[in-house]
């Protein structure tokens, strides 16, 4: 693993097994580039080695040798494929734990993302988490605690993951990264710029932090462009240099108004390279935008989000039907006004193909809500031409009378 921020709590956690306390299911949460992953896989492989040493295995034996292949018997690795982990994919976890180990004794299952599974996933995790089998476990890691319902945080032994700077400048130096301006901003996040270092895109990461720092009019943004189209998960990366740049112009003397528009300009652009297309044609007019009026130039094109719908529960559950020409609530932590135009691109259970919808914001119910209810904004249909209010409808049936509780009522 080799990773000195975590070895404190690997020790914990290595000495809890050893007392007989370590429990069945252990969630992991931490920002991107912390190392869960990491953490997660060497625990993998010290529960299945037949001969570990202080829960680390030891590399020799079958089970390390089938773990090293990556076909291990007794192991499960579930990944999100798409935007959401599905309660299939859950099941399947259920299943594989019931059945008898083929090596030592030990199963073990390892879910990613798990703050991405769908409400039926959840709970379908749910009842395995409440009968724990004996040498059975399960390992989680999550981004936000916030997304996954209290039931399963409750039933997990959950840790945070954090650096501790000090760590991150000795750790980077052994990977001989140059000592680029900008490694402070991650020094939270060192796995970040290792995984940069290791896809070659450290220059390209450093050509972001100089358009952010430098914008001119008479800036070529095509190479801009061309960063951020190539790797989509570098907007982030683009948007919190312009955050600090803002940061710096604002002690400077940049007046606080204009301070407080480029703000929610980046903002707006960050939802914007998410879901909406054409971001190549209008980068370069936010850029400058942000930098000299605070003010985002990016036309008319309407936000897109996309809504897969895994099951019939779900649909209920997010159906709107006392809303004029119906509507359908949108689990997301994005923040949105009440009336803001946008479109749904819909997939309803077992559709072929996708709906796509626009609407208006005509209900939200924000993160940290006194309900138990998922934070997200509820859409109103307004231009419906593939008839999708009429299959939801017809989808749900005789649902639509059950009476029972939604995601807004």
């Amino acid at each position: 693993m080799h990773l000195p921020w975590l070895e404190g709590l690997y020790k914990q956690l290595a000495q809890s097994f050893t007392q007989q306390r370590f429990h069945h299911a252990q969630l992991f949460n931490g920002d991107k580039g912390v190392g869960k992953q990491r953490l997660v896989d060497s625990l993998a492989d010290g529960l299945l080695c037949a001969s570990p040493v202080n829960l680390k295995a030891c590399g020799n034996c079958k089970s390390c040798q089938l773990n090293q292949a990556g076909t291990h018997p007794d192991k499960r690795v579930v990944k999100v494929e798409g935007q959401t982990i599905g309660v299939d994919e859950i099941r399947l976890i259920s299943d594989f734990i019931n059945h008898s180990a083929a090596q030592n004794g030990n199963k073990v299952v390892v879910l990613e993302q798990c703050h991405k599974m769908t409400t039926a996933a959840a709970n379908a995790l749910l009842k395995t988490l409440e009968e724990p089998s004996l040498r059975r476990y399960l390992l989680l890691t999550c981004e936000q605690t916030a997304l996954l319902p209290a039931t399963i945080l409750s039933r997990c032994a959950v840790h945070e993951i954090k650096v501790n700077p000090e760590y991150t400048t000795q750790w980077l130096a052994l990977l001989n990264i140059p000592n680029y301006s900008w490694l402070e901003l991650f020094a939270r996040q060192p796995l970040l710029v290792e995984q940069w270092q290791n896809d070659n895109q450290l220059e390209a990461i450093d050509s972001l932090f100089k358009f952010a720092t430098e914008i001119k009019d008479s800036h070529n943004f095509s190479a801009l462009v061309d960063i951020l189209n190539k790797d989509h998960s570098l907007v982030n990366v683009f948007a919190l240099f312009l955050t600090e740049h803002l940061k710096t112009q604002l002690v400077l003397g940049m007046d606080f108004f204009n301070y407080q528009k480029a703000q929610s300009a980046i903002s707006e652009f960050l939802y914007n390279s998410s879901h909406v297309l054409g971001l190549n044609m209008e980068t370069s007019h936010f850029a400058t935008s942000v930098y000299f009026t605070g003010k985002p130039k990016l036309g008319s094109i309407v936000q897109e989000l996309l809504v897969d719908i895994e099951d019939l529960e779900e649909l209920y559950r997010c159906y709107m039907p006392y809303l004029k020409n119906g509507g359908l609530f949108v689990r997301t932590n994005m923040r949105f006004e009440m009336g803001h135009s946008l479109a749904l691109k819909v997939t309803l259970p077992d559709a072929l193909e996708d709906d796509v919808v626009t609407g208006k914001v005509a209900w939200i119910t924000p993160q940290g809500a006194q309900s138990s209810n998922p934070p997200g904004i509820g859409v109103n249909f307004i231009d419906d031409k593939t008839n999708l209010n009429a299959k939801i409808e017809k989808l749900l049936g005789t649902m639509l009378n059950s009476g029972n509780p939604t995601y807004t009522m």
